[in-house]
Formats: C-alpha cells, structure tokens, sequence
C-alpha cells in the first residue's frame, strides 16, 4: 500500500465523489469533513444546532441550505441542562425525531477524551446509532489549551472514536467568539478570524459559519465565512420561533442591485431599536453604504416613528 498516491489531472477531471456524501447546502456539510459553528454567548448556536438536526430528521433547509438527504445527528454536549434541552424539543413531533437524533447529557466529568473509558463508550454509542453528523458542543471543553498541538491531539483523538470511509460522519464543533473589542467591528469572512482559536481550528475545517446577534432586536445574522468545496457569504437574517429559524430579511445577494430599501426596513424593524443599529443592520442587508443607508431612512421616514431614543414602525403596537 502506498503511503501517498499521485494522479494525472484526467484522474481528477473524472472523479466521482461517493454518493450519499452531501448532508446540506453546497457541499457545506459532507461527511468525513470538520465543520465549525460559531459565535458569541447567548447568539443561538445550540439552536441552531437543534435546529439542524431536527432539519436531517424531517428534510427541509437549514438557514435557507437544502437537506440533500435523510440524516442522523449525535450530539455531544456539555452545557445544556435537561430542562433546557426540553423547552427546546417539546415544540417537535417528538415521533419524527426519535430514530434519527441522540443528545448527551453533560459528562460528569466532562469532555475526557483523553481517557480510555470515556472514548470506548462513546464509540460504543455511536456503533450503535451510526450518525452521519456529530456534534461536539463546545470546543473550548475538548482542546486543553489554545495552542495548535493541542488542537492536533484533540482532533486526533476525536478520529479515533468513529470510522473511516463511507460511514465516516461530519463533524461539526461549536466554537464562541472572541471577547468583542471597540478596535474590532468584523463582517462577512473577517468573522471567521473572531472564533476563538480560530487561527488553528479554522486553518483545518472545510467549512466555517458565524452567527452573530443583531443588537436589540431578536435577530441573528447567519454568514458562510469559509467553504472549500462551494459557495460562500451571507444567509441572511433569521429569527428563532416556537422552535424553528425564521427568514426575516435576504441578503444583498439574494435580492439583487434593485434592492427594496423600505422592505429591508420592515424586515429588520421587528421591534423597536436605535437608528445606528437599524443603519448597520441595512449595510448588512442591502450593501449598500452608510450614508445611503441614512438617506433611506429619510426617505421612508414617513413610515416611522420615534419613541425616545429608538425608532420603530409607525403605528406598530411594539
């Protein structure tokens, strides 16, 4: 057996992927890959997590990219208490999800991959389920130090534990954010370099998303910051309720030059907010500038009212 294998590029030209390797999106989520979720604390990624794996169960989109195929979740977890995981759950046909998603309690001692005990049950519960796509949430409890070894080791180990090949599923880390700075203020790819550690964990995944919350409102921000094998950028913006992600205003991209500047207002005025804020979350939206933003805002002023020193909708009831 040769340890490295060389090929003319006709080989390559008339390569077929195995079948049954995409999960979601464009080539976003495929098994044997590393996928990385980040964002801050509180931004929603352990919903969007549930709201993942409820999405391979039943088919659907997950922020707007299509579920190719029927798929199991296993979700190794360590933050979220049962009571959590219930209000959570308790909004799905539970009979739908059963067969086709496990979730851990927090370890009692935590993420020991390290330890001989800890990985051989874990491989014996994933024998025995089979996942397509395993959840490790969060990262900062698997990798003991912030330096690339111990990133290595950590991967390493977590190989060891599922299956090579076809049966070998995607593996999806939950990462947080680095502690916001007033000398930062990332968008679009730069979020990426915001996960923390991500100079060494993102080098290594074929595939990042960012959330990020947009400040008061209930929004949240979805962005494919990286993605080896397909496309990239803004998901749009997307509000969690009774259990499922919400579209609630498309990106620049998805609506084109001949954006609708007073739709976008009403999409993202969900609930009373500060002018700058509600300018932000327009750049983001439309890509359109600041002061075009602003000037929107003028224009369509009006539609809109201010209540102290926030403004919302004009005869809104929020």
């Amino acid at each position: 057996m040769n340890l490295i294998n060389f090929h003319p590029p006709s080989w390559y030209a008339n390569y077929k992927p195995p079948k049954n390797v995409q999960l979601v999106g464009d080539h976003h989520i495929e098994k044997g890959s590393i996928v990385i979720l980040g964002g801050a604390g509180g931004v929603g990624k352990s919903l969007a997590i549930t709201s993942l794996a409820v999405a391979g169960a039943t088919g659907g989109e997950w922020f707007g990219l299509k579920v190719h195929k029927q798929f199991k979740t296993m979700v190794l977890q360590a933050e979220n208490q049962n009571t959590r995981l219930k209000n959570e759950y308790e909004n799905y046909d539970i009979s739908e999800l059963d067969d086709w998603i496990k979730i851990s309690e927090p370890p009692e001692c935590g993420f020991s991959f390290n330890s001989p005990q800890f990985l051989a049950s874990l491989k014996s519960e994933s024998e025995k389920f089979g996942p397509d796509l395993v959840v490790l949430d969060p990262w900062n409890h698997i990798a003991a130090s912030d330096d690339m070894q111990s990133h290595i080791k950590a991967l390493g180990e977590i190989a060891s534990v599922w299956p090579t090949g076809e049966k070998n599923p995607a593996v999806l880390i939950v990462a947080h954010r680095r502690k916001p700075s007033p000398d930062r203020d990332p968008d679009g790819s730069d979020l990426m370099h915001e996960i923390s550690g991500s100079h060494k964990i993102t080098t290594i995944a074929r595939c990042v998303f960012a959330l990020v919350k947009i400040p008061n409102t209930s929004l949240v921000k979805v962005h494919c910051c990286k993605n080896n094998n397909g496309a990239t950028g803004d998901l749009g913006f997307w509000e969690y309720v009774d259990g499922y992600y919400l579209p609630r205003c498309h990106t620049a991209t998805q609506r084109g030059k001949n954006e609708d500047m007073l739709q976008a207002i009403k999409d993202i005025l969900v609930e009373p907010m500060k002018q700058p804020d509600l300018v932000r979350g327009l750049e983001v939206a439309t890509g359109k500038s600041q002061s075009t933003c602003y000037a929107a805002l003028k224009k369509h002023e009006a539609y809109l009212e201010k209540i102290g020193n926030e403004v919302r909708l004009k005869g809104s009831k929020q």
